[in-house]
């Protein structure tokens, strides 16, 4: 592009000289670049004698189109650099289901508001699957529980999340303050496919196993809303994140007597984006500002 402005200051000139002082550049460079523009388009441009510079018929064209073509990689390497630099393009984020009440929303709507340039491509699924997409870069921010040892990937510890189980209304243990794996030895589960999340999966079959018992499975679902209406239902009881009690009031939450869960962001640093980064910092707000009510919440209870 340099030689083609070059070129464009010598032909609207039509002498070297003020050419080369309206761009602030030697004469001998600014003859030596047009010369090299010619030979590579192997025409000649410009014709040169005593009584000065004028164009050729190829020279007027390149002229007339000069402008245009200038605009369009100036506009080309504008974008470029805002893409690169995360100003520009498409944001991939994965998420667990368990969030989408309250963390994502809030991120969202203000990462909205703050890049309207950039289009967010939201994806729900569960921890196998969102590990799998991050690994692959089809997604470069994820929410998740699974924590791995990940050199591309940086795991920061969002919040604690105390794991409930889930039961129909009016269920009798509805009613305890807290249950442990024992407690569930007569109860059917409704879980979902060990393929989905196999963490949180073998993390209750193993529980039961501890417990003296084999669970019995009586449904897999993907989708935790739909594990939730079945249970309202009373097909079976789940095991589930403390978050889901936002989604349905037709279902009793009880806290298990197990280690708390974990809720990561996770996302690749290793490339420089305004975006990612914007959204990383919004998330990180978005959970400040949701333990702050949770903090009221406490304190006026």
């Amino acid at each position: 592009m340099q030689s083609l402005r070059y070129f464009t200051a010598v032909a609207e000139e039509l002498h070297f000289g003020r050419a080369a002082a309206r761009l602030h550049i030697s004469q001998p460079s600014l003859s030596r670049a047009v010369r090299e523009l010619e030979s590579s388009l192997e025409v000649e441009l410009l014709v040169r004698n005593t009584r000065g510079v004028r164009l050729t018929s190829a020279g007027r064209t390149l002229l007339d189109e000069a402008p245009a073509a200038i605009l369009g990689v100036e506009r080309c390497f504008t974008r470029a650099r805002r893409v690169g630099r995360g100003e520009l393009g498409d944001l991939a984020v994965g998420f667990l289901p368990s969030v989408t009440a309250l963390l994502v929303p809030i991120a969202v709507t203000a990462f909205r508001s703050a890049y309207p340039e950039i289009h967010l491509e939201l994806r729900e699924m569960l921890d196998d699957p969102l590990l799998a997409a991050l690994e692959s870069r089809s997604v470069e921010i994820a929410i998740l529980r699974s924590h791995r040892s990940e050199p591309d990937i940086t795991f920061e510890l969002l919040f604690n999340d105390p794991i409930h189980v889930a039961l129909p209304l009016g269920h009798p243990l509805a009613s305890r303050p807290q249950l442990a794996y024992a407690d569930l030895r007569d109860e059917v589960f409704v879980l979902w496919p060990r393929d989905q999340s196999r963490d949180g999966y073998d993390q209750v079959v193993d529980g039961c196993r501890a417990a003296g018992f084999e669970p019995r499975i009586v449904q897999e679902c993907s989708l935790p809303n739909t594990a939730l209406g079945l249970v309202a239902a009373g097909i079976g009881i789940s095991v589930l994140s403390s978050l889901f009690q936002a989604f349905r009031s037709d279902v009793a939450f009880v806290p298990l007597d197990e280690p708390r869960g974990s809720i990561y962001l996770a996302w690749h640093a290793a490339e420089p984006s305004l975006a990612r980064d914007g959204f990383v910092g919004l998330i990180r707000q978005a959970r400040a500002a949701l333990a702050a009510v949770s903090a009221e919440a406490v304190v006026e209870h």
